[in-house]
């Protein structure tokens, strides 16, 4: 939920004695002046509002986490890396952004490893056009890889993209993580448990699972990742499937009335859970 700017304004008993020795006609329209200030000050206030900076309406915020664990090779990096920059490049894509400035998306970038192994590697952009897509692929482009030989602890990374949100310059009409990954977590924090808490704050997580050396692990991942209103996830046979993969997924995340073959994951999780 986006946060709101709290304040009060008594006109009667909190008004400043200066005020109290003006004409009264004056006074309140001193009063008015300056209660839309404030008004003015809280719409600039970071989630105070659900437009962006440039005054367009935001229609989602997505958090794109790219696995970069021990079992992902250099090539198999670089075909996901080239895979996601290049999707953002199609005309389906752009399409589905560029709306003419009426609205836009944040879009941030994260790798993913083991506990304490993930970083924000491209921070919150605004997409509203097919300028503004571009400079994001191009930038996508030249990412170094964060680690190399770490486990998969996908509930630590989970919990670091719902972190992000923290971030989101403005709040957004729908929250969604996007995590890929080519196997199930072996560290950290349940995955299943973290989803839980996020589905609680109303955000959705999708799964896009490279099945190369886990057949399984599509179910696996509707089982423990994917969560939220409208969840689904996306196979990828082998890492050379990545970049339809991805392509297909954001097409959905973008524009979610498209239906692709994928049944949602809902959950009702627990009251009672924190995550520490």
């Amino acid at each position: 939920m986006p946060r709101k700017l709290r304040y009060s304004l008594d006109m009667n008993s909190a008004r400043p004695n200066s005020l109290r020795r003006l004409p009264h006609r004056l006074a309140t329209k001193t009063l008015i002046l300056g209660a839309s200030v404030l008004l003015m000050l809280g719409a600039l206030l970071p989630g105070a509002s659900s437009t962006s900076a440039q005054g367009s309406f935001c229609t989602l915020a997505l958090v794109l986490a790219v696995d970069v664990s021990g079992s992902v090779d250099s090539e198999e990096y670089a075909l996901q890396m080239g895979g996601l920059a290049d999707a953002f490049r199609t005309e389906d894509i752009i399409a589905a952004i560029d709306t003419g400035g009426a609205s836009g998306i944040y879009v941030t970038v994260a790798q993913w490893s083991g506990a304490g192994r993930h970083e924000q590697i491209i921070p919150w952009r605004w997409l509203n056009d097919r300028s503004s897509v571009a400079a994001f692929a191009n930038e996508i482009d030249i990412q170094q890889r964060a680690f190399r030989i770490y486990s998969t602890g996908i509930g630590e990374a989970l919990a670091f993209a719902w972190s992000l949100f923290a971030g989101e310059p403005n709040g957004c009409a729908r929250r969604v993580v996007d995590v890929s990954g080519d196997g199930p977590s072996n560290e950290g924090r349940e995955p299943g448990l973290v989803r839980s808490l996020m589905v609680a704050e109303g955000i959705t997580i999708n799964g896009l699972a490279i099945l190369e050396s886990e057949p399984g692990l599509r179910t696996y991942y509707r089982g423990n990742v994917a969560g939220g209103a409208g969840s689904f996830v996306v196979p990828a046979d082998t890492f050379e499937d990545y970049p339809r993969a991805i392509k297909r997924k954001l097409l959905r995340e973008i524009l979610p009335a498209i239906t692709l073959n994928s049944a949602p994951t809902s959950l009702t999780p627990p009251a009672s859970h924190a995550v520490r």
